[in-house]
């Protein structure tokens, strides 16, 4: 628009797309961009949504209605004005990385992209989102500051509750597309939140009815909850007090003997779901992690149950299989993620048949751990376990735990040790196998002409490759085929080595050969390695 100052004609030019666009003999004109031709010389974008036209008008004195007009004066300046923007279009994954109380948005340039990147004052997205059926939004209500990218990630949101979002584009003009400004990119619910330490507040077994509270975790009060137990020391199969199609809302609950089985060790599970069916982690009741189940040769061993999203850390107390007046400590630390499936884990003082080769320092400082079902870790487990004063060799660094091996011979672990203030030590180890474990002196060897290192070929999941049989301080490096060191590190005092099959940053190698390189004093041997993913 422009102020009629009574020329004949109007010579109206866009010096954006480079083209003389109309002559018309009124002071206004309307350009449709998909209509008019594009020259040569227009510029890259002019023709696009959200592209900048800058319009320039003559006065003139004839052709109106013609595209050139006739006895034209100088152009005069005139403003810049941008096309609309293009409706954004919905991602192939509108919603992403979503948990409990947040998930970032996605969506698209639209069917004619709009420019790419956005720039900021040129074009800028602005999103909503808001409760479903609510009032349909407007720009009015869009975010303060434009979004210059095509997501957005939102936080501090509530667990287990639907949102509807809503995109809009803005043009260079501060214009929102219309009708209607927006693109409807859909629901989507977060997830529940898992149950918080689920706690016994009353009752037992022996004393039903058993009572447990647990907290919501922020999740709204619609959240449903499944209420299970299993009884560890004889099978792993759940039973339900509440399903999730039981609507079970409250955060606390008294279960009544006639559900439970009496005389069992009985261990409760909670866990949530939101309203798309998405449950969370199972949670088990605190202080049912660790629970005593009578053997058939009597005595006691320790049972947790462990989910494949939950880990375990715990120290016992276990007698002795041949003297039960001297109690020793035992721990046990696991990792979510290192059983496949749920499992018992059981833990229980052994006392071994007959003496090992190897050079065990008691029958009785041995121990056992099993799962139901049987079960072998993904990832490697750690054990701490307790060798008493009266047991103690004359060189206690010699000590090492070992599992036994399906014929029952032992096969050293890397061991930490600590003395205890009673005057023993606790020695420390990783596994990647369920055994039998018992206490061996380890002595270094003489030479490397005895080196073993198992297993080889390594899978992915069975931890680590152990070096045994080396003199101690041995030191022990890893090389690609390309030179690259991987590891390096020197055997203990019982001349033993872990390497997990990681590189300098800790990461998991890929599957192929590696080379160890063996150094004890001038003596040097080369190994070939074969890790497996």
């Amino acid at each position: 628009v422009w102020t009629n100052v009574g020329a004949g004609a109007y010579q109206v030019v866009d010096v954006s797309s480079g083209a003389r666009i109309a002559c018309v003999g009124g002071n206004f004109y309307t350009e449709n961009v998909s209509l008019v031709p594009k020259p040569a010389n227009a510029l890259a974008g002019a023709y696009g949504p959200d592209s900048p036209h800058s319009i320039k008008v003559a006065q003139c004195t004839g052709g109106v209605g013609s595209i050139v007009c006739t006895g034209c004066g100088a152009l005069t300046t005139g403003p810049t004005s941008y096309t609309l923007a293009e409706f954004p279009s919905p991602a192939i994954s509108t919603f992403t990385n979503l948990t409990a109380t947040s998930f970032q948005v996605n969506w698209g340039h639209g069917v004619v992209p709009n420019p790419d990147p956005p720039v900021d004052g040129l074009l800028e997205y602005f999103l909503i989102v808001s409760s479903p059926g609510g009032p349909l939004p407007t720009p009015g209500g869009a975010k303060d500051t434009g979004i210059l990218a095509l997501s957005y990630s939102l936080a501090s949101l509530t667990p287990n509750t639907a949102y509807h979002a809503y995109v809009f584009a803005e043009n260079g003009d501060g214009f929102f597309s219309s009708p209607p400004p927006y693109t409807d990119l859909g629901t989507v619910v977060t997830k529940a939140m898992a149950p918080v330490s689920p706690t016994y507040v009353a009752g037992s077994v022996l004393s039903p009815p058993i009572q447990f509270t647990w907290g919501g975790g922020g999740n709204s009060p619609a959240t449903p909850y499944q209420i299970a137990y299993y009884t560890p020391c004889t099978n792993l199969t759940p039973q339900y007090v509440k399903r999730f199609s039981d609507n079970y809302t409250a955060t606390s609950i008294s279960v009544a003997s006639n559900l439970i089985p009496l005389g069992n060790t009985v261990m409760f599970s909670v866990k949530a779901q939101n309203s798309a069916a998405v449950p969370t982690a199972e949670v088990f009741v605190k202080d049912s992690g660790s629970l005593s189940c009578e053997t058939a040769g009597g005595g006691s061993s320790y049972v947790a149950l462990v989910s494949p999203d939950t880990g375990l850390s715990n120290s016992f107390v276990i007698p002795d299989k041949g003297t039960p007046s001297n109690p020793r400590q035992v721990s046990v630390t696991i990792n979510a993620g290192t059983f496949a499936q749920a499992t018992a884990f059981s833990l229980g003082a052994a006392q071994l048949a007959a003496p090992l080769t190897g050079g065990e320092i008691s029958q009785n400082a041995a121990f056992t751990a099993t799962s139901l079902p049987s079960l072998q870790p993904q990832l490697p487990m750690t054990f701490a376990f307790e060798v008493l004063q009266a047991e103690l060799p004359s060189n206690p660094s010699l000590l090492s735990l070992a599992r036994l091996d399906g014929s029952g011979n032992p096969v050293p672990l890397p061991t930490t040790s600590v003395p205890t203030p009673a005057g023993g030590y606790i020695l420390t180890a990783q596994t990647n196998h369920l055994s039998t474990f018992a206490v061996i002196v380890s002595s270094p060897a003489s030479t490397l002409a005895g080196r073993v290192v198992y297993p080889n070929p390594l899978h992915i999941g069975q931890g680590f490759m152990t070096f045994k049989n080396l003199p101690a301080g041995t030191r022990v490096r890893v090389f690609t085929l390309r030179g690259e060191q991987l590891f390096d590190q020197h055997a203990n005092a019982s001349g033993l080595v872990e390497w997990p099959a990681t590189n300098g940053a800790g990461h998991q190698v890929a599957s192929g050969v590696y080379l160890a390189v063996l150094e004890a004093g001038t003596a040097k041997e080369i190994m070939k390695l074969v890790v497996i993913r």
